[in-house]
């Protein structure tokens, strides 16, 4: 999910590809004003902004490819229908139901509880019935997973709170696990391991760009 801040550009960058008028995979944001994110008493609110606009070019071709539910449906539906990866994961965000499309799902566990009404195991053995890979996160407690109808779990490492953007570090490391091929529970780990370093730094998500990117991004 692509989006700025003031003429800065960020953008989470998944497998391989060449810039097209755009960012690196081809997608072109329209003019308009910088979308907002909002955590306040433990509650996020999110006005995507621009990002409802985004562009897609007519194919996405990566290693893993991780769909931001926090777009507009006809756009998910559209990525996830182009994305060409052996994992093309929805993240399930606020959703109220779960459009059509990719292979894999990974929900947090409110999510998981709003869609099924059931806790994470439960819950991921159920969405695993309509993805090949389904993914409950858990905090700090880590994330329970099913693939192919088998089930793992995998612990974290203690982390005060659950703060913006461990989700997508630990989808991330998920995800290129299991595109690099590792097994499920060691791609489980990893993906913990990713999430647990995310919530623990105050760079957030910076301290997984390499240090040349930072560099030219800063201000």
């Amino acid at each position: 999910m692509p989006g700025r801040v003031g003429v800065q550009r960020c953008c989470v960058r998944r497998g391989g590809g060449r810039r097209r008028n755009g960012d690196r995979h081809g997608r072109r944001r329209s003019a308009g004003p910088t979308g907002t994110f909002l955590l306040t008493d433990g509650e996020i609110r999110v006005d995507a902004s621009v990002s409802h606009t985004v562009v897609l070019p007519d194919w996405i071709e990566a290693d893993a490819v991780l769909v931001s539910g926090y777009l507009r449906t006809e756009t998910i539906e559209a990525a996830l229908a182009r994305a060409q990866a052996s994992w093309v994961a929805l993240d399930a965000a606020r959703l109220p139901e779960l459009p059509p499309g990719g292979n894999a799902l990974v929900a947090n566990e409110d999510a998981a509880r709003r869609l099924t009404g059931k806790g994470p195991e439960v819950a991921a053995t159920e969405l695993g019935e309509r993805y090949r890979l389904a993914c409950v996160t858990r905090a700090a407690l880590g994330a329970v997973a099913v693939l192919d109808g088998r089930l793992e779990t995998a612990a974290a490492d203690p982390v005060d709170g659950d703060p913006p953007g461990a989700g997508d570090a630990f989808a991330a490391g998920l995800l290129v696990g299991l595109a690099r091929g590792a097994e499920l529970g060691r791609a489980l780990a990893e993906g913990c391991r990713w999430g647990a370093l995310a919530a623990a730094s105050r760079a957030g998500w910076s301290m997984f760009e390499a240090p040349e990117t930072r560099r030219k991004e800063s201000p």
